[in-house]
């Protein structure tokens, strides 16, 4: 089953245990909208069909529930243009196993990433026009033995990736309007270089680099 809850500008929390039967759930243009919110007594809601969640143009949501999403099986996640938000889901390395794609666009809050990284299953991971990010999550890239994508674009404090560098599965890293970061990823000489040179694929401002 798929819902969308479309431009609900008197919508100001999202009771997310009442969709349980929801495969995709599409929450756009509610501009009101503050949280998403399990309601008293159903903390233990089954919520397991739960297959993908977007997220667009919700100016005034900030973040999740407290204790994260109890959402076991998304495999999508997507925040978008919702220019308030500034926390992911704690804990979601374990709480959102199954999560294989990570969007996050014009979200110009969030400065950082939940503690204990992001989900294993990871295999594509775009953010977008994030000014804040200051970095990746350290500790925690090179865990992501499925990661194959990773986007990167006008995000202008990120000036270098993980020390412990990009998991051996990357097989594509697209960087784009981060000129300080391009200098850094120069060929045989860029201070980063060493961090992304197994990666088969390196597109940096549309230029592809042979690795």
């Amino acid at each position: 089953m798929h819902c969308d809850s479309l431009s609900c500008d008197s919508l100001t929390s999202f009771p997310l245990a009442f969709f349980t039967k929801f495969e995709t759930l599409d929450i756009w243009g509610c501009t009101n909208l503050e949280s998403l919110y399990i309601p008293d007594g159903f903390h233990h809601v089954d919520l397991t069909s739960l297959q993908s969640l977007y997220i667009y143009y919700c100016a005034n949501l900030v973040s999740f529930p407290q204790g994260g999403l109890p959402t076991p099986n998304p495999k999508s996640l997507l925040i978008s243009s919702s220019k308030k938000f500034r926390l992911l889901p704690q804990g979601m390395h374990t709480l959102l196993t199954s999560l294989q794609h990570l969007h996050i666009s014009n979200c110009p809050e969030i400065d950082s990433f939940p503690q204990g990284g992001l989900p294993s299953n990871l295999s594509s991971l775009h953010i977008w026009n994030c000014n804040k990010t200051c970095g990746l999550p350290d500790g925690g890239l090179q865990y992501l033995i499925s990661l194959e994508t990773l986007y990167i674009l006008n995000c202008e404090k990120l000036k270098s990736f993980p020390k412990h560098g990009l998991p051996s599965s990357l097989s594509r890293l697209n960087i784009s309007k981060r000129l300080l970061l391009k200098k850094r990823c120069q060929r045989d000489k860029g201070k980063e270089w060493p961090k992304i040179c197994h990666i088969p694929c390196i597109v940096i401002e549309e230029e592809f680099i042979l690795s």
